[in-house]
């Protein structure tokens, strides 16, 4: 009920509160309010607060904000706590942004996180952007990533 407060301020704090608690039912309600709320920072501090939980719902609900979240920032930030996960579905979660997200941004850190990453898999999606991408910072990142 308190992820559902008109104030954003109560819905911070209630998905601190429930992070602390943890649990799935903890992950299930911080997992929707990264889903649904309105604002970009409540969401922000909720897939950080999903990270910090952990677990493979936890890592499911951020990769849904990465494909999903309308805010290109929301987005980066999931593509960062990805990479600390950095398991295969993580990877893949990231292989697709870079395919399929329309901010080059977010290509760009996907690119990055992948190099992080590591993996045949996001080798080889790195070295498809190389072809694929129209923009040179993508494919930059997808070079370097390479390197690395």
């Amino acid at each position: 009920a308190l992820v559902d407060d008109k104030a954003s301020e109560v819905r911070l704090e209630a998905a601190e509160l429930l992070a602390k608690i943890g649990g799935a039912e903890a992950c299930d309600a911080i997992a929707k309010v990264l889903r649904d709320d309105k604002r970009q920072e409540v969401r922000l501090k909720a897939a950080n607060l999903l990270a910090n939980i952990g677990g493979s719902e936890a890592r499911d609900a951020i990769a849904k904000a990465l494909g999903d979240d309308k805010d290109c920032d929301v987005r980066k930030t999931a593509l960062d706590l990805l990479m600390k996960i950095g398991d295969a579905e993580a990877r893949s979660a990231c292989i697709k942004a870079l395919d399929t997200d329309t901010d080059k941004g977010v290509r760009n850190a996907a690119a990055t996180c992948l190099g992080k990453i590591g993996g045949e898999q996001a080798r080889s999606a790195c070295i498809k952007v190389l072809d694929t991408d129209t923009t040179w910072e993508v494919r930059g990142a997808a070079a370097a990533s390479l390197g690395q």
